[in-house]
């Protein structure tokens, strides 16, 4: 039997998962010894939150599960950020038939919650297939519009799928593991509200 042998990704991979803990690790070592001061990303300050890192965005708290440093590795599709922050409505939808669907209704409301209140976006929510939910609509993208944009997070198992892309006025996030949900979209929300670029 052969050894097995670990590739150049596996250590590529392994050398940005470090790098992004180390990270978040710098910024809440610098929280801790000044923890009055918060933790400063361009002209955002963060402060700790039970939820996260909460920031003032047009004057109103809005909460994030990372720093925006710990996401610099994380792409985006440049067309993303801007198909959601030019409408005046957007339409979230999940699947709900995949393991990770309580993490995708968080990060709905989440969403939600960040859309409207720092850019006075209205939102509605959705499913991929509303069988066991009747009342709420089933969405994908083919009920995306440049007045209503579909931000649509589903499940895949392959890793080389994940990420955020677009399709016309669809948004796509696609992610393996409920982490990567989580860190995917907060990169994504960043770049909405002008965190990140």
């Amino acid at each position: 039997m052969a050894k097995k042998r670990f590739d150049s990704k596996f250590w590529a991979g392994t050398f940005m998962i470090g790098l992004m803990v180390l990270s978040s690790l710098a910024f809440v070592m610098e929280y801790y010894a000044n923890p009055d001061s918060g933790i400063s990303y361009g002209d955002f300050k963060f402060t700790s939150d039970p939820l996260g890192y909460k920031t003032k965005i047009d004057g109103k708290d809005i909460v994030f599960t990372y720093l925006p440093d710990s996401l610099d590795s994380v792409n985006v599709s440049s067309a993303a950020p801007y198909v959601l922050r030019q409408s005046r409505a957007v339409l979230i939808s999940i699947d709900p038939d995949t393991e990770y669907s309580d993490t995708l209704g968080t990060l709905q409301y989440m969403d939600s919650n960040i859309l409207t209140d720092a850019l006075g976006i209205m939102v509605g929510p959705g499913l991929t297939n509303n069988t066991a939910y009747p009342d709420i609509p089933q969405i994908d993208c083919l009920n995306a519009s440049s007045d209503e944009p579909v931000l649509l997070m589903r499940y895949t198992n392959d890793s080389s799928d994940a990420g955020v892309s677009t399709q016309g006025n669809c948004v796509i996030l696609k992610a393996q593991y409920s982490d990567d949900f989580t860190r995917y979209n907060d990169r994504l929300m960043y770049e909405v509200v002008g965190v990140m670029k």
